[in-house]
């Protein structure tokens, strides 16, 4: 059986491989869940995944989430975040991004909410702020290996 994880994650690869239409190196970090990637080893990917149908999607950040946030970070020259939105599209944010909706620190856990309405791009907002631009579903593999 195909597991959940695997068929969300898998459209994240996908779109990279088909947009870039190039070799893309990847591997998982060691000590770590299943949501941090390297790739080309330089770029972190992180992916988190709702899978509710319709918007808003949220993404819940706890400790153990943050904390492999963090040793990725150590691990690469800068990071992604991918959060696909069930079957709808993939809202991706740098790292920047990350920690303006979820706080400078990444210390404490957090919460993020990704809402579109029809042929719109995606507004994200954070339990500590929102972003003051959209963000494009067709943005991931720019924003995740020009890294």
């Amino acid at each position: 059986m195909i597991k959940d994880f695997e068929f969300y994650h898998g459209v994240v690869f996908s779109r990279l491989l088909h947009e870039t239409g190039d070799e893309i190196a990847l591997k998982t970090t060691a000590d770590s869940g299943n949501s941090a990637y390297v790739l080309c080893g330089r770029s972190g990917l992180y992916i988190k995944y709702s899978t509710k149908r319709l918007s808003p999607w949220h993404f819940s950040f706890n400790m153990a989430h943050l904390h492999e946030i963090r040793q990725l970070q150590t691990q690469t020259k800068a990071i992604a975040i991918a959060l696909v939105c069930g079957r709808d599209g993939i809202a991706t944010l740098t790292f920047a991004e990350f920690k303006l909706v979820l706080g400078q620190t990444l210390r404490d856990g957090g919460w993020i909410s990704v809402s579109r309405k029809k042929a719109e791009m995606y507004a994200v907002k954070g339990s500590c702020g929102e972003l003051s631009h959209k963000v494009a579903d067709n943005d991931a593999a720019r924003k995740i290996l020009s890294i």
